[in-house]
């Protein structure tokens, strides 16, 4: 999911989510949360998160790794999907790359909005994780995508 940062300077990339609801375990919530926002279900990798962060403010950041099923629909409050393939993904992280210049490499994805092609991707601490655990575990990750492209 992609969108403007703060100060609308940058498309932050960043990952599904929200906030959990009274009851709800993060577990749950991202369930929810991505058909809310995407319409798709997911099928987990594993039950446990692969990331969790407490921000300043107390609150936590959960990451599991999962594999969508379904029809990708955005929500109206999502700006936009970037379909990240793992070039992309190590692209954002490591180069100063617009929205023009991802386009142009072949990126794939669905607005909602229009988007100004010349402002700067701007990738959080979710993604730049991702890029790091494609990095130091890549046999993990191999494995973990050969298997669902055996399940499509």
């Amino acid at each position: 999911m992609f969108g403007f940062n703060a100060d609308k300077t940058k498309l932050g990339v960043v990952r599904f989510g929200g906030h959990v609801e009274p009851g709800e375990t993060a577990f749950e919530c991202v369930i929810r949360e991505v058909k809310e926002e995407c319409s798709l279900d997911l099928e987990f990798f594993q039950t446990e998160p692969i990331f969790v962060r407490q921000g300043v403010d107390g609150k936590l950041s959960v990451m599991y790794l999962t594999y969508g099923k379904g029809e990708l629909k955005p929500s109206m409050e999502t700006q936009g999907i970037l379909l990240l393939h793992r070039e992309d993904i190590e692209n954002i992280c490591t180069k100063n790359m617009t929205f023009k210049e991802y386009k142009e490499s072949g990126g794939k994805y669905i607005l909602v909005d229009d988007l100004p092609e010349d402002h700067y991707l701007e990738a959080h601490v979710q993604l730049q994780f991702l890029n790091s655990l494609f990095a130091s575990e890549s046999v993990l990750m191999k494995n973990f995508i050969n298997e669902k492209r055996k399940n499509l």
